[in-house]
């Protein structure tokens, strides 16, 4: 029963922090936005590098949601978890997406 709590305040605590990204708050959260200067911050669509990150977040609750319903084995959800993070990484880091235009 405790595991169940645990694994509902996580993926509670997932779509929480998901929501403030949707709506464009807690950028500072984002480790690599937050350590930017200043000049290059200003470069940087900061609501679509939230909303990519919400994104992201709901992705993870989603799949810690459904390894919990489905009873599935870990190693397989985790490697869609791996899988994800890696596509959203590739994502970010290629062709300038959050530069502002």
């Amino acid at each position: 029963m405790t595991d169940n709590r645990l694994i509902g305040a996580v993926v509670l605590l997932l779509v929480g922090i998901g929501v403030l990204f949707w709506f464009g708050k807690g950028a500072w959260l984002i480790a690599g936005y937050n350590m930017l200067p200043r000049k290059r911050r200003a470069r940087i669509d900061r609501r679509k590098l939230c909303r990519t990150m919400a994104c992201f977040l709901f992705y993870c609750a989603a799949v810690v949601m459904i390894d919990r319903l489905a009873a599935a084995e870990g190693v397989v959800m985790n490697i869609y978890l791996h899988l994800g993070a890696i596509v959203l990484i590739v994502y970010a880091n290629t062709g300038g997406r959050f530069e502002k235009r």
